[in-house]
């Protein structure tokens, strides 16, 4: 009995550490925040490329008034000789959304 409740909270305990806890679509949302970088102006003009762009992390936000609105999320990227960076990208899904100022971060997060 002992070997079985041991297993049951072992198979938990890996399931709740594997994947992403945000539902959302990692590769998607990189792409997302990729093409949304390379729109602005410091990122044309240094001539960079796509694969010069890192996300660092996504995280979960929540809407600091009652209003309803579907799930958002900080971005935190930057270009890889760290010349430009952004930490506040705030995406609703996969396309730029929002400013931060009407969101918090949570604790909810995905670091690379």
């Amino acid at each position: 009995m002992k070997k079985i409740v041991f297993v049951a909270c072992t198979l938990l305990i890996l399931a709740g550490c594997g994947g992403n806890n945000l539902d959302l679509d990692e590769k998607k949302m990189k792409q997302a925040v990729v093409e949304q970088a390379l729109e602005r102006h410091d990122i044309r003009e240094g001539g960079y490329e796509a694969s010069d762009i890192e996300v660092n992390s996504i995280c979960e936000a929540e809407r600091k008034s009652e209003k309803d609105v579907p799930q958002h999320y900080f971005v935190h990227w930057e270009t890889n000789d760290g010349e430009i960076y952004e930490k506040n990208t705030v995406m609703k899904k996969y396309e730029k959304d929002g400013a931060a100022d009407f969101y918090e971060k949570t604790e909810e997060c995905i670091n690379y």
